[in-house]
């Protein structure tokens, strides 16, 4: 009975140590959506904005905005369509239903890809960017796909914020804690 009674015990102990595990996973994703939510809600009224203002531009004076204007209205809606497909990706986020499609593959060149792909934007506002890394090849796990829309986000958030002739630094870092490497992606700009 006494052998029975500890393992009772400690089975006991484990589960509610599990339901502790999952509360706490559970607050910080409530959290997370909460600051998504606010964040994303704010980045929907620049486009909006842009959008309703532009289309009344264009009905009132039709010939000399026509032009211009539609170009800014449609890359706003761009933005939006961007920011409606983050929404659709959180989803399936918490229905475990976003797929990743590991590959080893390095790093540090594939990040140089991504920052090259935005050279053109940031030149037209005589912006500069640099990235750093002190690493020349860093092979790791890496869905691709994901990987570059985190990039892209972090990326054209500074190029859109950042005044002309400004500098934008993306830094690539290796950490190592005992046995455990991860990488750290840092992007430094003067924007708001």
């Amino acid at each position: 009975i006494d052998s029975f009674d500890y393992n009772m015990r400690v089975t006991n102990f484990l589960y509610q140590l599990q339901i502790e595990t999952e509360q706490k996973r559970v607050k910080q994703l409530e959290e997370f959506k909460s600051k998504f939510f606010t964040n994303i809600t704010h980045e929907f009224r620049t486009p909006l904005t842009l959008i309703l203002g532009m289309s009344r531009e264009i009905a009132d004076d039709p010939q000399r905005w026509s032009k211009e204007g539609t170009q800014m209205i449609t890359e706003n809606a761009g933005s939006l369509l961007n920011l409606v497909n983050q929404i659709l990706d959180l989803s399936k986020v918490e229905a475990s239903a976003l797929p990743v499609n590991l590959v080893q593959g390095d790093i540090v060149s594939y990040t140089g890809y991504i920052i090259d792909s935005f050279r053109g934007n940031a030149m037209q506002k005589q912006i500069e960017l640099h990235y750093l890394c002190k690493e020349d090849e860093i092979i790791m796990d890496h869905d691709p796909v994901q990987y570059a829309t985190i990039i892209t986000n972090l990326l054209s958030n500074a190029v859109k914020f950042s005044s002309e002739n400004d500098n934008i630094y993306l830094s690539l870092s290796l950490h190592k804690e005992g046995v455990k490497e991860f990488i750290e992606i840092t992007v430094q700009d003067n924007g708001i």
